[in-house]
């Protein structure tokens, strides 16, 4: 593993182990702080150690570069609070790739390309990403006021996005609205 990196710079410790006393039995309080923002030291210094000593171990798959990354700790948390059986998530190495591929080597404007890539992450300025990050004071849809306006709201569920696919298929052969419906943070991909 490489060098932590904290808010106070790279550091030259490699393992938790690292942050433990003398003993290795409980957390060396001054090394978080010396690490760590107040409120992160006090969140880890809560963490309950094994009564047992065991070596440190990799618990992460690595990148396929060899390092560790958010995105290689993000996929096996997502299944854990999602369950087992949820469909592959789209930055996991399992085939949704391609769906990644086609996205950025689909032959359109670079801002729809975008634009789908901010759709697919649901990471589009809606009234609910606004709310969360108390940018908004609710997080209802502004056009029919009936639901949170969250990324599939706005593009596929909401009645305005309903009557502008219907208009659009007088002209563009679009697909039917029972190939829009929300499977998950994946919806777009599959």
């Amino acid at each position: 593993m490489d060098h932590f990196n904290t808010h106070r710079g790279r550091s030259r410790l490699h393992w938790v182990s690292d942050l433990l006393d003398s003993d290795g039995q409980d957390w060396d309080y001054n090394k978080l702080i010396a690490m760590f923002n107040p409120a992160d030291a006090e969140a880890i210094s809560r963490i309950k150690l094994p009564n047992r000593r065991v070596d440190d171990f990799l618990a992460w798959q690595r990148e396929k570069s060899g390092r560790f990354t958010v995105r290689s700790a993000y996929n096996p948390a997502m299944i854990m609070h999602q369950g087992p059986d949820v469909t592959a998530f789209s930055s996991r190495p399992e085939g949704d790739r391609i769906l990644w591929s086609n996205i950025w080597n689909c032959q359109v404007p670079p801002k729809v390309r975008i634009f789908t890539w901010k759709l697919s992450r649901d990471i589009l300025p809606t009234k609910r990403n606004k709310f969360k990050r108390r940018l908004e004071l609710e997080d209802k849809c502004d056009l029919c006021g009936m639901e949170r306006e969250c990324s599939f709201h706005a593009v596929i569920n909401c009645q305005r996005a309903k009557q502008l696919r219907q208009a659009m298929r007088e002209h563009w052969n679009l697909p039917t609205e029972e190939h829009f419906i929300y499977t998950g943070p994946d919806w777009m991909l599959l």
